[in-house]
């Protein structure tokens, strides 16, 4: 269940503003994530507007050859997993440099959405095929997402400071 407020207007760096209360009660162990959530989630929004031809989807972020970049980070429970420095090309596609664990993205200029799959590294065992996925911010300059890992979620972030 998710209850709370959120309002909607027009200020910086968010259109839409607030926190929800997401319960869940505990599963059966044969599913995904059995362990019950209590939990408050801080929500923001912002409209997106599709790129036109030669425009970036965040604009402002590190472009590709330039001499800054962003961060994409994934974490869990346990911290940072991985993290990679990343430029956006011409055609909006996320470069990352030295990628690893198989990391890739690939993002849709049209919806402002990003996919990807990554290696996650499991302690003892052979690292699992990972899937995520996210929304770009272009008031803020920021992409945030999710994953389903083998101990659970985690998170995906794409900053440029």
């Amino acid at each position: 269940m998710l209850a709370g407020s959120l309002t909607f207007e027009q200020i910086i760096g968010s259109d839409i503003d607030g926190t929800l209360e997401w319960i869940k009660p505990e599963q059966k162990p044969t599913r995904n994530y059995p362990a019950a959530i209590d939990t408050n989630l801080a929500v923001i929004g912002s409209h997106y507007a599709p790129p036109m031809f030669g425009s970036g989807v965040l604009p402002g972020f590190p472009a590709e050859g330039g001499t800054s970049s962003g961060t994409l980070a994934l974490s869990d429970t346990s911290g940072i997993i991985l993290s990679g420095t990343t430029q956006l090309s011409d055609s909006n596609k996320l470069i990352i440099s030295n990628p690893q664990d198989r990391l890739n993205v690939a993002i849709t200029p049209s919806t402002g959405t990003f996919r990807g799959t990554f290696m996650y590294p499991v302690p003892g065992n052979r690292p699992k095929p990972t899937a995520f996925a996210g929304v770009l911010f272009q008031d803020q300059t920021i992409g945030s997402g999710f994953f389903q890992g083998p101990n659970g979620g985690g998170t995906v972030s794409l900053t440029y400071p």
